[in-house]
């Protein structure tokens, strides 16, 4: 009967203590940007097609980066609810404007459970003694971030098919208002471009001979996530094109 108490108490603690979370967008900011919270809360986190969010290592984070940490959950353009299951502190950014300072962190705790009030002794002949409750267990600490990986250094391009001369490889392009970012990138760049008047584009990917290899078509916001699919390691360029106005540029997957 006592193993029977002691669980349903500790039990009922972990449920009292655990609690929900919510970090909002607003404008090109998480509000909270620094959230407290403890192991075993429920965080969601707002994201779109426009504020694709991608979890990151605090190295990457601290730089302003975007490289996605490795066994995190990826790139999402919906709301994300998770679970905290580790004393980790967890960071993130919004993959289109991290250079603008759009990124937030979840600072976890983890503290160990009160020991339970022992027993009283029942009153008769023996006139036993109350039993004493367990100490609670001390938090975990939380492991250190593994460091991104930097890129390879851009070469000159050749002249192709469809006419672009040679490249330089940085950061971020931006070619008249369009932007590609990251780039180089091995999972998947976010592509932004000027539309306020939400008119329809179509967006083409060709090979370093001008073969082309996809199609994305009635994109009607400012922006486009493309991922690396089955495109393999190398140059490509691309074509944002709707009815009246053409955007040209290139990117490399690593």
């Amino acid at each position: 009967m006592k193993n029977i108490f002691l669980a349903l108490l500790t039990l009922l603690s972990y449920s009292v203590f655990s609690a929900s979370h919510t970090m909002l967008i607003n404008g090109i900011s998480y509000s909270p940007s620094n959230l407290s919270a403890q192991v075993g809360d429920t965080v969601t986190i707002s994201a779109s097609g426009s504020h694709p969010l991608v979890q990151v290592d605090s190295t990457t984070w601290q730089a302003n980066g975007s490289t996605e940490l490795v066994g995190g959950w990826g790139t999402k353009t919906s709301n994300y609810t998770f679970e905290i299951t580790a004393n980790e502190d967890i960071y993130f950014v919004c993959l289109a404007h991290v250079l603008m300072g759009m990124k937030g962190k979840i600072s976890v705790s983890s503290s160990g459970s009160t020991g339970s009030t022992g027993l009283t002794g029942t009153t008769g002949g023996t006139g036993s003694t109350g039993i004493t409750g367990p100490t609670g267990g001390s938090g975990t600490t939380g492991s250190t971030g593994v460091t991104g990986i930097s890129g390879p250094t851009g070469g000159s391009g050749t002249t192709g098919n469809t006419g672009v001369t040679g490249f330089v490889l940085i950061e971020e392009q931006n070619i008249h208002g369009l932007n590609i970012y990251p780039n180089p990138f091995t999972k998947s760049t976010f592509i932004s471009f000027p539309n306020s008047a939400n008119v329809e584009f179509k967006l083409y990917v060709y090979d370093n001979f001008g073969k082309q290899l996809r199609i994305i078509e009635n994109i009607r916001d400012t922006g486009v996530l493309l991922e690396k699919g089955d495109l393999s390691p190398g140059l490509y360029f691309i074509e944002l094109r709707s009815a009246e106005q053409v955007f040209e540029a290139k990117f490399i997957i690593n």
